[in-house]
């Protein structure tokens, strides 16, 4: 009898392992792509939707710490899932339109700052890898968020 108990955890156990497709690191319950071709944010998000992902969105300090301590190791700026392009200064993650933490620990110093030409969101070197704002056009690297359970 036990035997057969022990048996059945096991496969209820292997059921509940998840990981992430081959190139995307786990981290929690969401698998991310850090993708070094350089695009604007918007292609950059629609390469993500073709896997069914979207920009990265740091929505707790720990996945924000997680973001940017891999984002430093490659080098270079990321574009993630936070904009201000419905209302200017209104920042909020592109998926789900909710408000960003503006107090968040994760924007950098004196950003966002402001310019009107700069309504999405990148993880920038120059900044130790913190949230900037930055245009939109420029074509930079990126971070693909999907959650895991694929």
């Amino acid at each position: 009898m036990n035997l057969v108990y022990l048996a059945f955890l096991i496969a209820i156990s292997a059921d509940n392992v998840e990981s992430c497709f081959t190139g995307w690191i786990q981290f929690q319950n969401k698998c991310y792509m850090f993708n070094s071709m350089a695009k604007e944010w918007g292609v950059a998000s629609g390469y993500c939707q073709a896997f069914n992902a979207k920009l990265a969105e740091p929505r707790t300090e720990e996945e924000g710490h997680f973001l940017t301590s891999h984002a430093q190791k490659i080098g270079g700026n990321f574009w993630i899932g936070v904009t201000d392009l419905i209302e200017e200064d209104m920042w909020m993650y592109a998926s789900t339109q909710e408000l960003v933490n503006m107090t968040s620990s994760l924007w950098s110093t004196n950003e966002p700052n402001g310019y009107t030409s700069s309504n999405c969101g990148l993880l920038m070197a120059a900044l130790h890898a913190k949230m900037g704002d930055y245009i939109c056009t420029r074509a930079e690297k990126f971070i693909c968020e999907l959650n895991n359970g694929m």
